[in-house]
Formats: C-alpha cells, sequence, structure tokens
C-alpha cells in the first residue's frame, strides 16, 4: 500500500530494464551520470540549494522510487520536500583532488531505487569567488538529452 501523497504509475519499459539490473546488481553503478560544473563569482549558496530544491519539485522523476508490484515495476512519485546541499570548503586541499575523489565515491556509491532521491549533490568552495557544483543523477530519472534541460532549469531556477 502507498502513502496517499504518493502517486504511483507503471514504470516505462526503460525504466522496468534498469530497475531489473539493479535488482540482479545492487551495487551496480554504471548508470550514474555525474557531472561538475565550475563557478566563479559570488555565489548565493542559499538560493543555490533552493534552485535545487526547485529542480526536484519541478521534476519528478528526480525524486520517484521504483518497487515491484504484481509482477509489474511500478514508478512512485513522492511529493517534494527539501533539498540539503553538501557544502564544503576546500582549504587547503587541491581541489582535482577532491573532485577525483568525489567521483571515485559516486562510482562506487549506488542509488537506493526503493528512496525516492535519484539526484546527489555537493558544492566545493575553492575561493569565495570560485565554486564547484557536483551532480550526480540516476539514468533512470533522466537521460543524455534531458540532462541539458535539467541545466537550464537550475540556471533559471537559481536567476529566479
Amino acid at each position: 500500500m502507498t502513502p496517499v501523497q504518493v502517486q504511483a504509475f507503471p514504470a516505462s519499459y526503460a525504466q522496468s530494464r534498469l530497475w531489473f539490473l539493479q535488482q540482479l546488481e545492487p551495487e551496480l553503478t554504471a548508470y550514474h551520470m555525474p557531472r561538475q560544473w565550475r563557478l566563479r563569482g559570488a555565489l548565493d549558496v542559499k538560493a543555490l540549494e533552493a534552485a535545487l530544491a526547485g529542480l526536484m519539485e519541478r521534476h519528478a522523476t528526480l525524486r520517484t522510487s521504483f518497487r515491484l508490484h504484481g509482477g509489474e515495476v511500478l514508478q512512485l512519485i513522492h511529493p517534494p520536500g527539501e533539498f540539503g546541499l553538501a557544502v564544503e570548503e576546500l582549504g587547503q586541499r587541491d581541489g582535482e583532488e577532491v573532485i577525483r575523489t568525489w567521483l571515485e565515491e559516486e562510482r562506487r556509491t549506488p542509488f537506493d531505487l526503493t528512496s525516492g532521491v535519484l539526484l546527489r549533490a555537493r558544492l566545493l568552495q575553492v575561493t569565495p569567488q570560485e565554486h564547484v557544483l557536483l551532480v550526480n543523477h540516476h539514468h533512470i530519472a533522466s537521460d543524455g538529452w534531458s540532462h541539458s534541460v535539467l541545466v537550464r532549469d537550475l540556471t533559471e531556477l537559481y536567476n529566479a
């Protein structure tokens, strides 16, 4: 039984296939889509965090979980919620090494397709005027084409 605020729909063929692969190999990370953006100039971290929350609200696929019900894979769309952006100052550490470590962690850390959170983000502060936004989401939530839509929407939400 699903909570009242969660909407359930049959998963698409592609989503069902990715869900099935994840069930076969729970540690599978081959369908992660990590990205990084270097941001220069003054950055409003609260506005960026709100923009990421807005992105989650606008794109239901980023807050969808999956489960098997009666032989059919269902996608469960959860209501929008808070989005916590992890912010980290680099200090004296090498920024490129921190990014490489993050990418390696993301390569090893599978998404829980039952959680309803298919996007993770981290903000590295290199200097007060330079940041690196690290974002990872699962391919079950979007593809290469829709990635450009997510970037455009995030930019618009931040600028608003």
